[in-house]
């Protein structure tokens, strides 16, 4: 079960990264600004929702195995 959700944050932080080099923005606060709003293709916002998906199974992985 830990595996996964290893799995899965790093999926998710790997679709981050991509964004991240594919706009050469800056490393902290690049992804939630205004101004990346309007610079982001169909590309991008599919990765984003990739990854918000990957860190929610992720999390609910943990979770799991917590109880």
């Amino acid at each position: 079960m830990k595996l996964v959700a290893i799995f899965f944050a790093i999926l998710s932080g790997g679709c981050l990264l991509v964004i991240q080099l594919r706009k050469n923005l800056p490393l902290f606060g690049s992804i939630i600004s205004d101004e990346v709003n309007e610079k982001l293709d169909s590309t991008d916002k599919k990765l984003a929702i990739v990854a918000l998906i990957s860190f929610m199974v992720c999390i609910a992985f943990l979770l799991t195995s917590l109880w």
